[in-house]
């Protein structure tokens, strides 16, 4: 009885944290819709979370979300992030991928950090850090506006 209830237990814990990877995704999108860029929202079940464009640009987005602002936790989900958008970049004509990890607070050495990552580790992708405050930085052509 008792790994029936835990299996359960697993499960909501599982729904919650799909249902708050889906809200982020949607505030990302909402950030863009506010710029102006198109978005297309979960363009597949095994594809990235967006699909956005804004003149000849486009990037295809793969969102990861950390309870903790820090470096040594966000930096290895923006390196993930970087690998499955450029994985999911190949199917999409000339689209660029954009790797974003959604973080509880944004600090300026946070994006010192991740700066630096990009620049000696993917500089051929963009990258993103957003926070639960309305923070944003990006780097990568036609992003510049979005920051915050």
């Amino acid at each position: 009885m008792a790994v029936l209830y835990n299996a359960a237990m697993l499960a909501d814990e599982h729904q919650v944290v799909e249902s708050k990877g889906r809200a982020h995704a949607r505030a990302l999108a909402d950030v863009f819709n506010e710029h102006d860029w198109s978005v297309m929202l979960e363009p597949g079940i095994s594809g990235p979370d967006l699909v956005v464009s804004k003149g000849g640009r486009r990037y295809v987005v793969e969102l990861k979300s950390s309870v903790e602002g820090r470096a040594d936790r966000a930096i290895p989900l923006l390196s993930q992030a970087i690998l499955q958008a450029m994985h999911h970049a190949g199917r999409f004509p000339a689209a660029q991928p954009l790797a974003v990890v959604q973080v509880s607070r944004l600090t300026r050495a946070l994006c010192k950090h991740a700066s630096r990552f990009h620049a000696d580790y993917a500089p051929y992708s963009a990258v993103g850090l957003i926070d639960d405050e309305g923070g944003r930085w990006f780097e990568g052509e036609g992003l510049e506006a979005l920051n915050a």
